[in-house]
């Protein structure tokens, strides 16, 4: 009998240890979803990163949330969800029961580390919150905004008192206590000031900087104080480190070398380094006390040592937060799947293969990842034109910011095109390699299609024309002209005979593709057309444009049949579901699927914080993909129940 338990507990045993999903430790695709995803590729923007003060955990403040992971392994532990808008900053308390975070949706919140509860948040008003930072003793957090500095009472979340903003009436970018906590130092436009914390009192402002700062930080014995930031009225100058005499204000040394912003500077815990992180994709060590540089860590621009000096973590516009060895420069760890950028619009466009196994996300980089759907992996990455190495080899767009960047499978799934950068790539996808490249001269590619037999691409262009190439020579087989301005976004009816063509004038032209005529034009949109899709049957189109509207349109006689949506927000994408019974559209408000018949409005998808710009239906119609400026992707499941079921809340917004 004894024999015959030890064996039941033994496969117990095993059936816990292989057979029960690790989701907490390494499947972050799974993480904390919202309501009716199945999965999310890609972990957002990265905004700062925080070691705990016993250097267990490593957190990961972003355009999402707060990734937490296990800085000894890299595995991912937690992802902390609640701001509606990207997290800014985050400061973990001395003792690392708690996390402070602060984002662009005017809160200041504080987490339980060891469960991932929130535990408090603090109402900002309509202030984007920069930075936060615990005093060295725990008892009290500062939050630096465009408002001023505030501190609270971190127990209970009692806000003690206010300091004045920034006299030039800038915000205040980057905060933080001293050692012993009986100052703050701030950083705003053009100067540093350092405040008495007892009394509210400013004792000194430090002058040097031309432009913002945007980083500050005493060194651990809080007699020197570094200070880095954006050089320049334009923002154009490299930028520079500072180093301050706390006791008197002098500036010690300038540190030069860098030839972007400087975004975040951090000291060693001996005191005897500084790092400095830039957008110029470049971490640089110095000696402090000699001003000398030690070591240039490429492609990464966020910086914050281990409790213990022995590791630096960086993270960079590869997509990853990488773990160092200081002393000898050695790759530790790589965490992949983050997004690095500034200002800029994340996850441009998202495609499904023709057999839904495969999914595509082009960033705004311009780099193409490729997912399995199937096991929610990243297979690889094409970037300019040459792929990455394989994983496991080597150890923000609305009208003056159009996210045009787009990606498509060709309808057999054996090519894709590119659109970036102002011209159209084409990729063999089974044989690994670039193919051609499509350029027009003085102008650029702004839209790409594939002709439904994949014989055929289309590019709409700059300069108001339309171009049909050949696709296995290059040949350009007929340009067609209609419009000066930019045609954004084209579409080929699913039986090959019409051409729609979307423009920066609002119209909408039809073109005939076997003469290349122009059949009629569509009017019926106030300001630029962002996205055209065309119903299976090709009876119907849909179009979006800046103005916030959705039209459907019955191709044979021009004439509009239902007005599906009218709002403040651009649309982003556009897409016909393959069995031609629903519609989804994109925009910074969220994701909307429409019943296609009726022009009644099924239901609204929420997850994403960032604007929506791309969204993809599955072949099956059985899912829907959507791409943000979060810098993520989600995937929708898209049940009966799903779609009927109708939740108009609104996405987050940036």
């Amino acid at each position: 009998m004894n024999g015959t338990r030890f064996w039941i507990f033994f496969m117990l045993i095993l059936v816990v240890t292989f057979c029960v999903p690790a989701v907490f430790a390494e499947d972050y695709t799974q993480l904390n979803l919202p309501e009716g995803a199945k999965a999310r590729f890609g972990k957002g923007i990265i905004t700062e990163i925080e070691y705990s003060p016993d250097g267990v955990r490593l957190a990961v403040a972003g355009s999402i949330g707060i990734w937490i992971y296990d800085a000894q392994t890299g595995k991912v532990l937690d992802l902390l969800r609640g701001h509606t808008n990207q997290v800014n900053s985050i400061s973990f308390s001395p003792d690392g029961r708690m996390l402070a975070s602060g984002s662009n949706d005017s809160s200041v919140r504080l987490w339980e580390v060891s469960t991932g509860n929130q535990l408090s948040t603090l109402i900002m008003g309509r202030d984007w919150i920069n930075s936060v930072c615990f005093s060295p003793g725990g008892r009290t957090l500062t939050s630096g905004s465009r408002a001023g500095l505030r501190l609270w009472e971190a127990s209970t979340g009692n806000h003690l008192y206010t300091l004045a903003a920034d006299r030039r009436g800038g915000r205040i970018y980057s905060v933080c206590f001293s050692p012993d906590g009986q100052m703050l130092a701030s950083g705003g436009n053009g100067s540093v000031r350092l405040w008495e914390v007892s009394t509210g009192n400013q004792l000194r402002t430090l002058t040097g900087h031309t432009g913002e700062v945007r980083s500050v930080a005493f060194s651990p014995d809080g007699q020197t104080l570094a200070s880095g930031g954006i050089e320049g009225e334009e923002g154009l100058d490299p930028g520079v480190v500072h180093l301050w005499e706390v006791s008197t204000g002098n500036q010690l040394r300038t540190l030069r070398g860098h030839t972007g912003w400087i975004l975040g500077i951090a000291f060693s815990p001996d005191g005897r380094t500084l790092a400095s992180g830039s957008n110029d994709s470049s971490v640089r060590l110095w000696e402090v006390s000699t001003g000398n540089q030690l070591r240039t860590l490429t492609g990464h621009t966020s910086v914050t040592f281990s409790p213990d000096g022995h590791t630096l973590a960086t993270g960079g516009d590869d997509h990853t937060v990488r773990l160092w060895d200081v002393k000898t420069g050695k790759n530790l760890h790589t965490l992949t799947e983050h997004f690095v950028t500034v200002w800029r619009s994340g996850v441009d466009a998202v495609a499904f293969s023709p057999n839904g196994r495969t999914l595509l996300s082009q960033n705004d980089d311009g780099s193409i990842r490729v997912w399995d759907v199937a096991t929610r992996t990243h297979l690889y990455t094409i970037t300019g034109q040459s792929r990455n190495q394989r994983i496991g080899n080597d150890d923000w767009p609305w009208p003056g910011n159009r996210g045009e960047w787009s990606v498509y499978f060709s309808p057999d799934g054996d090519m894709l095109i590119s659109e970036s950068n102002g011209h159209a790539t084409l990729w063999d996808v089974s044989r690994d390699r670039h193919i051609r490249t499509f350029r027009v001269d003085l102008s650029q590619v702004h839209s790409v299609c594939f002709s439904p037999d994949g014989r055929t691409l289309s590019g709409g262009i700059s300069n108001g024309s339309i171009h049909l190439w050949e696709i296995t020579t290059g040949k350009t087989l007929r340009i067609l002209k209609g419009g000066t301005e930019s045609v954004n976004s084209i579409s080929f009816s699913p039986n090959g005979s019409v051409l729609a063509s979307g423009s920066d004038d609002g119209i909408i032209r039809l073109w005939e593709v076997s003469t290349g005529n122009q059949l009629r034009t569509l009017r019926g949109h106030t300001e630029g057309i962002k996205s055209l899709s065309f119903s299976p049957d090709s009876s119907m189109l849909v179009s979006g444009g800046w103005d916030g509207t959705v039209l459907l349109w019955g191709t044979a006689t021009g004439r509009t049949l239902h007005i599906l949506a009218t709002g403040i927000y651009g649309i982003g994408s556009l897409a016909f579901s393959p069995d031609g019974q629903a519609i989804a559209s994109g925009s910074r408000d969220g994701i909307r699927l429409w019943e296609t018949h009726t022009g009644k409005l099924q239901r609204t998808f929420t997850g994403h914080i960032g604007s929506v710009n791309s969204v993809s239906f599955s072949s099956d119609s059985s899912m829907l993909a959507s791409g943000s400026s979060d810098g993520t992707v989600l995937v929708w499941e898209l049940t009966p129940d799903a779609i009927t079921n109708n939740n108009t809340r609104p996405d987050s917004v940036e």
